[in-house]
């Protein structure tokens, strides 16, 4: 592992130690414009990000069993398959459009107060649709982390509550993950897995946890908002081949 890959590690374990996500949905495309290959990249991001995640579920509220089963039934399975398709073929699924517009979209609507319990509402209404998404653009692209933020923040006002549906989800998505890539390409695995682990586990004890506290609610609320339209911004670029 390379000191730049390191310092993306580290500087996005910090992001996702505030809002649960970060490594897979900013890492995947800067790991890849690093020149590192899809199945490199994703092996050393999802222990970075299963390790930050974990270390938030222990220190974060406890999940309703009833969403944890559905996101199990409704996610994990078209993850798998998809995720399957993907390594076995070599091919790569053009969702970014779909995925950028789909978070400008709740961006806006989450700006609006008179608008935002609509939203929650319409998701709340579709969450086993939504999660079958999740899985397939997940499984696709190492992309659903912005997918997984909406959720949570439809199902959650307070800050903790929303970045433990995320951390939960994310811990769900990796491991299953690191076994179909360790069944799939088990030649990107090494001693460099536990590294990244370790940085974004260090980055999380010395740093995360902190910023996380220090944010309000209410700041919180609009940096979350304002990451989802990062998010889609970096997603129509890439759409548009500009990276």
């Amino acid at each position: 592992m390379t000191t730049g890959v390191a310092i993306v590690v580290a500087l996005l374990a910090i992001v996702q130690s505030v809002f649960g996500v970060g490594l897979l949905v900013f890492g995947t495309p800067s790991l890849l414009l690093m020149g590192l290959p899809f199945t490199h990249a994703i092996g050393i991001l999802l222990p970075a990000s299963l390790a930050v995640s974990l270390l938030q579920m222990r220190h974060g509220p406890r999940q309703d069993s009833r969403f944890g089963r559905q996101f199990a039934l409704w996610c994990l399975a078209p993850l798998v398959l998809t995720m399957t398709f993907v390594l076995l073929t070599g091919s790569r699924i053009a969702l970014n459009a779909m995925i950028a517009s789909i978070l400008a979209a709740f961006a806006i609507l989450r700006s609006s107060a008179s608008l935002r319990g609509k939203v929650s509402s319409f998701v709340k209404k579709r969450t086993s649709t939504f999660l079958v998404v999740v899985g397939v653009v997940h499984g696709a692209s190492n992309l659903g982390g912005g997918l997984v933020t909406v959720l949570a923040a439809s199902m959650h006002d307070k800050k903790e509550d929303v970045r433990g549906v995320v951390a939960f989800c994310y811990a769900q998505l990796a491991v299953i993950q690191l076994l179909v890539l360790g069944w799939l390409s088990p030649e990107v695995f090494g001693w460099h897995q536990l590294g990244a682990a370790a940085i974004s586990s260090s980055a999380f004890i010395l740093l995360g946890r902190a910023v996380f506290a220090l944010i309000s609610a209410r700041t919180f609320d609009h940096l979350l908002t304002g990451l989802l339209a990062s998010f889609s911004a970096l997603l129509f670029a890439m759409s548009a081949g500009l990276f």
